[in-house]
């Protein structure tokens, strides 16, 4: 289609059963753990197979899906006369950030109908590894989840199994600070001396001492009330007054 014109250069799609679909944008941490895992496989690998990266795969005439990564046969020609058929493929490794469901439930049960020897769906945020291998009509006779600290190796080509925790490290954990404890018995509000219609000339600075001292404190010669505190709004404070 894109030879044809009807689709342009730059076009994110790909042809699932028989319906063209736009893919996904690729975000940064989507492409990083690509690269990521693209590189490992490549070195565990050797020359026994190709790493293809979001390149098409031909299922059959309706289907031409684009994974993230693809293990292939190696060839002379590297692929120059035709994209790999299902048959070629050992491995399908998906990266999924925002279309985990998409994988799973519509491209997993795809790749099984038509023969893919293994299918990793790789869980960005988490780096869970949904692994999937004896393809059939129905499905995938197995079905595993694997942890990100947990290693993975291709059943097909065998050797330097790393775990995705290794090969791309978890970001570290976000720490927030503890919340403040809240008096439940609410806060002190100090009030005006009976009365007074203005601001005392001490206002300020008994404010600026009550709020560094503890809640509980009272202020010598600074009358005091204690509120509940469901009743504390601003309403009951300008009353106070």
């Amino acid at each position: 289609m894109a030879e044809a014109g009807i689709l342009g250069p730059d076009d994110r799609v790909e042809l699932i059963a028989g319906e063209v679909l736009d893919m996904s944008p690729i975000g940064s941490l989507h492409a990083a753990l690509v690269r990521a895992v693209s590189r490992w496989l490549a070195d565990a690998t050797a020359a026994r197979a190709v790493v293809a990266i979001q390149d098409p795969i031909r299922l059959d005439d309706l289907s031409e899906p684009q994974p993230d990564i693809t293990l292939v046969k190696p060839r002379a020609d590297f692929y120059a006369t035709a994209h790999p058929a299902a048959s070629d493929v050992f491995l399908i490794v998906e990266v999924a950030e925002a279309s985990l469901a998409y994988d799973l439930g519509v491209k997993v049960p795809l790749y099984a109908r038509h023969g893919i020897p293994e299918v990793w769906v790789i869980d960005a945020a988490t780096r869970v590894t949904h692994r999937f291998r004896g393809p059939g009509p129905a499905g995938y006779a197995e079905q595993a989840t694997v942890s990100a600290e947990t290693p993975l190796e291709c059943a097909a080509l065998p050797g330097d199994p790393r775990s995705l925790a290794a090969v791309l490290p978890l970001p570290p954990a976000k720490r927030y600070p503890l919340r403040p404890k809240i008096d439940r018995e609410g806060p002190i509000i100090p009030t005006r001396a009976p009365g007074e219609q203005n601001e005392p000339p001490w206002w300020p600075a008994a404010g600026r001492a009550l709020r560094s001292s503890s809640p509980r404190r009272s202020l010598p010669g600074l009358p005091m009330r204690r509120w509940p505190l469901a009743s504390f709004t601003s309403a009951s404070v300008r009353s106070a007054r």
